[in-house]
């Protein structure tokens, strides 16, 4: 008898700490307080998209939470504009509630912040010069110290660099740098591949044909879910956002959404309809 009441002491005892630690300045909380979600955002085209001259904000990504705050009741505040690389710090540092540019789903980030549910998928490519004939097509050369990878800091090209071709030489753009510069230096030739978006990849040789090629059309690199990344405080907030996303997704909204600022058909991968009509 001792014992069970012990037992029912101590799971007491965890909920109440719980639900006190859950109720202090939970990012949840907070935002239903104030009835505003605080986005942190990068500029990466279609996923969000700022205008260089007017300073106006659109793109997938945008559209999309702009929505899901819309139907939850909700305001949202763009109220940083971020890099790569220090997106989990503005989380952590609860200077943004969210950030809501497509955010791969990735162990790298994993272990620090909270996925939403995939809003659609991304592949990454590796893009060579068109007249490339040194890097063999199942990148099995690859990984050896003369072969030179462009890599914006923080990004996801930066870790496949270094966790499938360690001793590849890296050459490092910083943080924040426009993606497609990794693109441009393997065009420029100071760089001998770059493992990026395929749409943004595919983008570019539209814009410029016959420049570069993408050696693995059929098998990417990667391929990741895009989600919004969120504090690893409080499953609520998460649960919140989920609950909105999802009808989106299943109703089609999200498809239009892509379709509205895809401008190289099929690069951005649909999620899959987790049921089945009968006829």
């Amino acid at each position: 008898m001792k014992l069970i009441s012990a037992l029912l002491f101590f799971v007491l005892m965890f909920h109440t700490a719980v639900s006190f630690a859950e109720g202090q300045d939970s990012t949840y909380d907070r935002v239903l307080k104030s009835e505003t979600i605080r986005c942190g955002y990068i500029n990466y085209p279609p996923h969000f998209i700022i205008d260089p001259v007017s300073g106006k904000k659109s793109g997938i990504s945008y559209d999309i939470m702009e929505e899901a705050a819309r139907v939850l009741g909700l305001k949202v505040e763009w109220a940083e504009e971020l890099g790569w690389g220090n997106t989990v710090e503005a989380l952590n540092s609860k200077r943004v509630d969210a950030v809501c540019t497509s955010f791969w789903q990735n162990p790298v980030e994993g272990k620090y912040v909270f996925f939403t549910e995939p809003m659609f998928y991304s592949a990454v490519g590796a893009y060579v010069d068109a007249e490339n004939t040194q890097i063999n097509s199942d990148l099995s050369n690859v990984n050896d110290p003369s072969v030179r990878v462009s890599a914006s800091d923080g990004a996801i090209s930066f870790y496949v660099a270094q966790q499938d071709f360690p001793k590849a030489t890296i050459l490092s753009l910083p943080n924040m740098t426009d993606e497609t510069q990794m693109l441009m230096e393997v065009d420029a030739g100071k760089a001998d591949i770059a493992f990026i978006e395929t749409y943004l990849g595919e983008k570019f040789i539209k814009a410029n044909p016959k420049s570069l090629k993408n050696l693995v059309p059929n098998n990417p690199v990667r391929l990741f879910g895009n989600t919004f990344a969120l504090p690893m405080d409080d499953v609520r907030f998460k649960s919140m956002l989920d609950s909105a996303l999802v009808p989106m997704i299943q109703g089609g909204l999200v498809d239009r959404i892509i379709s509205k600022y895809e401008e190289v058909p099929g690069g951005i991968y649909r999620v899959a309809q987790p049921f089945e009509v009968k006829e």
